[in-house]
This record gives C-alpha cells, structure tokens and sequence, in this order.
C-alpha cells in the first residue's frame, strides 16, 4: 500500500486510471485509504480487487463511491463481505452498481429481510446509521445551503423593486 501512494499519492487526489492500474492491488489499502478514494475515481476498481476486499474495507466506502462502482466489479461483491450488516444507504449503492447481476440481485434479495430486521433494530434502539456517519444526510441539503437560498431569493426580489 505504502508503495501505491508513493507512485500515486494521497488516495484522494487518484483518478479512475489510477484506481484501474493498481488492479488487485487496490485491496492492499487500510479502509482509511480506500474512504479517501474519490467517488467518481471508482469506476476504476477492478472485479479482482473488490474480490479481495475485507468487510472491514467494503464497509468503508461511502454510498456514493459503492454506486460508482462498475457493475463487472459490483459483481464480485460476495455475501460474506455484507454480512452480518450493512446499512441500507450502502445497500441502495450495490445495488445501483450492480444493475441487473443475476448473482448480486440474488445475494441482495436474500440478505435484505435479515438486514431490514438489524435496521429497524438499530432505528428502535435510537442509534440511527451509525455505522456510515458520513453518508447520516442520504443527500439531502444542510440548513446552511437552504438559508444561502433564501438570502439570494430575497435579495434578487429587492434587486427587481417586488
């Protein structure tokens, strides 16, 4: 790993060719690493890597960087690897690389009613996703983005004399 971000620098700072090149070795890099990765560089990763990804690491990307994931490489993604929970935002992101995999949409079809049980759990105990704090908004806007809005709808209104 410590040679990968030598030739390569900071996983944050890689492309998808750089992702793509690293091949297997991709799997070599710490779960802190491989969050680092920007999420539009995942289409890079390739099958044989996420094969060898521990859970640990899979459990590392966010949902963003899941759903980037090319579907030949969400393919590889094993039921050991889910088990024995995954949230449902990563969830929704394998599935969205994943397409139409016959043996992915399977393996997602059989874990999900497990893993709806371990989230309503989890949602009852009041600790919400705790296990992907950095994907806890699923996308949605924070209150500064909307004041920001608000601030330049009403300034644009006094520009126009309303």
């Amino acid at each position: 790993a410590s040679m990968l971000t030598t030739l390569y620098g900071t996983t944050d700072t890689w492309t998808s060719s750089d992702v793509l090149s690293t091949g297997w070795l991709a799997s070599t890099l710490s779960p802190g690493q491989l969050s680092q990765i920007q999420h539009h560089a995942m289409e890079g990763l390739t099958g044989q890597a996420v094969k060898q990804l521990s859970r640990e690491q899979l459990n590392s990307f966010s949902h963003h960087q899941l759903a980037m994931f090319s579907p030949h490489a969400a393919s590889f993604i094993s039921r050991d690897q889910l088990l024995p929970h995954t949230n449902i935002h990563r969830r929704r992101g394998i599935r969205a690389a994943g397409g139409e995999d016959e043996k992915l949409v399977e393996t997602m079809e059989d874990i999900e009613p497990d893993m709806q049980t371990i989230d309503e759990e989890i949602e009852r105990e009041g600790k919400g996703m705790v296990d992907d704090p950095k994907d806890a908004d699923g996308g949605a806007s924070t209150k500064s983005s909307c004041w920001q809005i608000l601030v330049t709808g009403v300034i644009f209104l006094l520009v126009l004399g309303v």
